[in-house]
C-alpha cells in the first residue's frame, strides 16, 4: 500500500500508524481518501474514520468509516453507504446478458446506477460485494428496495433479496423474492412469488 498524507506518526514498537489531513491511500487498482487513519503494520490492516472515498475503475464508494483488510483485498464500509457505478463512458464492451438467454437481443444502455445501503463488504481484486441495511438500487426511473443485495462484478449485477420491492416511475409495484439489475443496461429480471400492480393507459 502507497500512503500520502500531511501528517503521519508511526511507532516502531507497535507497527502502529496514525495518519491525517489529506489522507489518500493506493492498492492495486483501488484509490482510498479520507481525512484520518490509522494502519497495522503487522496485520496489514487499516483503519479508517474520516469518512471514505474508494475510488476504482467505473465504480466510486462513500461511507463514514471502514476497515481495509490487505490480505484479503476486502474493505469493510459503514454508515451512509454510497455506491455509484457509472458505465456511461465506458466503450468497446457489449452489455451483460442473462444466462439461458438469445445474445442477439439488445438493451438500452442504463448509464449510472446508485446503491445506498447501512452496510457494505467488498472484495476489490473479485469485484463482489455484499450490502446490508436498508438497501436501495436506483437506476434511471426504476428503484428497488431489500434488506441484502450482492454486487456480482463479472457479470456486471446487482441482486436483491429479502423483502425486494421494484418501483418504476410513474405508478408501477413490484414485490418478489429476488430482483436482479444489470448495471450497463436496463434490463430487470424478478424471480420467486413475483406479484405486481402496472398502469396501463388506455388507448383513445
Amino acid at each position: 500500500m502507497t500512503i500520502d498524507a500531511d501528517h503521519l506518526t508511526y511507532n516502531e514498537k507497535t507497527k502502529l500508524y496514525r495518519i491525517w489531513g489529506k489522507v489518500r491511500m493506493t492498492q492495486d487498482e483501488i484509490v482510498v481518501t479520507t481525512k484520518e487513519a490509522s494502519y497495522d503494520a503487522r496485520k496489514q490492516v487499516a483503519f479508517m474514520t474520516g469518512g471514505v472515498t474508494i475510488t476504482q475503475p467505473g465504480t466510486v464508494v462513500t461511507a463514514d468509516k471502514g476497515t481495509i483488510y490487505l490480505n484479503q483485498k476486502k474493505t469493510v464500509l459503514s454508515g451512509n453507504v454510497r455506491a455509484i457505478y457509472d458505465r456511461s463512458n465506458e466503450t468497446g464492451k457489449s452489455p451483460g446478458r442473462p444466462s439461458g438467454r438469445s445474445g442477439g437481443a439488445r438493451f438500452r444502455e442504463a448509464g449510472r446506477t446508485v446503491l445506498t445501503a447501512n452496510d457494505l463488504e467488498y472484495f476489490w481484486a473479485k469485484k463482489d460485494g455484499t450490502a446490508r441495511g436498508d438497501v436501495r438500487v436506483v437506476q434511471a426511473d426504476k428503484t428497488a428496495t431489500s434488506d441484502t443485495a450482492s454486487y456480482f462484478g463479472k457479470d456486471d449485477i446487482i441482486v436483491l433479496e429479502s423483502n425486494v420491492q421494484l418501483t418504476r416511475a410513474p405508478k408501477d409495484v413490484l414485490n418478489c423474492d429476488k430482483v436482479t439489475m444489470h448495471i450497463r443496461t436496463d434490463l430487470v429480471e424478478a424471480e420467486g412469488n413475483v406479484r405486481g400492480r402496472f398502469e396501463v393507459k388506455e388507448s383513445p
